[in-house]
């Protein structure tokens, strides 16, 4: 049923019984008399029922207040989530109109006042992340910390990954790019970023065999080697930095393999 035509009908009830209530003491004049410590109260049964009628109104009054006052601080509540909710939306949009264009601070900036938000904390992080994407910060432990959230969600998780390899290669951090290469499984679809993991595993590569680090030194030359066909540019420096680890390790055989396997792409004299 229509709330208003019950409302209309409380309105009309109440109207009907407060005209039968005065036109029955009209036919029924009469007084009431009130004697209470030493005090003498003498009221028309019309005064009576006019006193009645303002002490109920007050009683009703009083409840609605009291009413009121216990819903003020749920809507001091409501109020406040409305409006952390409206400077989190604000926030947002500011973080979504920066990332084509943006300075890397400012997503920065944002990202970290999104951090608590419960509407857009979970996009904290990725606009931080891309934050550092422009602006690469001074150690890479940072965006370790940023990105852990991400990698234990399966959805962000590449994206994760992927970033902190950006970072890296940003930040000339050639060992962590190397490990955040051997997390992402399709890298070989991002040659453009291939590359750059291919060129960061040749430089340790050689600075591993300068270090005295030669196991490793091999194994970083040699994965480099791998990634060669898709990137022949880099045919000439990795066949020559690995031939000259296996010479130092002693493997001139497996040295003289290499040669003649790479040999059509290089022809290198030094070879």
């Amino acid at each position: 049923m229509n709330p208003f035509f019950i409302f209309f009908i409380w309105i009309l009830g109440g109207a009907l019984a407060l005209t039968f209530a005065l036109s029955w003491l009209g036919n029924h004049p009469g007084s009431i008399s009130i004697e209470w410590l030493h005090t003498h109260i003498h009221l028309t049964m019309d005064q009576a029922f006019l006193w009645l009628l303002l002490i109920g109104f007050g009683t009703w009054v009083l409840h609605f207040l009291l009413g009121l006052v216990k819903t003020i601080p749920q809507a001091y509540k409501e109020f406040k989530k409305n409006r952390e909710q409206a400077r989190d939306q604000k926030l947002f949009w500011q973080a979504l109109q920066a990332l084509p264009e943006g300075d890397g601070q400012q997503l920065i900036a944002l990202g970290t006042k999104l951090k608590d938000s419960k509407m857009y904390g979970e996009f904290a992080a990725f606009f931080r992340l891309e934050g550092y994407l422009k602006n690469p910060p001074k150690e890479m432990g940072d965006a370790d910390t940023l990105a852990l959230g991400l990698l234990e969600n399966p959805a962000t998780s590449s994206y994760a990954m992927g970033s902190l390899l950006r970072i890296a290669l940003l930040m000339g951090d050639d060992s962590k790019a190397i490990r955040y290469s051997q997390k992402i499984k399709d890298l070989k679809e991002h040659l453009i970023l291939e590359e750059q993991v291919l060129a960061a595993h040749l430089r340790e590569g050689i600075l591993n065999r300068e270090r005295g680090i030669l196991e490793e030194s091999q194994r970083l030359l040699s994965h480099a080697l791998e990634l060669c066909p898709r990137h022949p540019s880099y045919w000439s420096d990795v066949t020559l930095a690995y031939v000259d680890i296996l010479k130092t390790t002693d493997q001139k055989r497996k040295a003289l393999k290499v040669i003649e396997s790479t040999w059509p792409m290089v022809q290198n004299e030094e070879l």
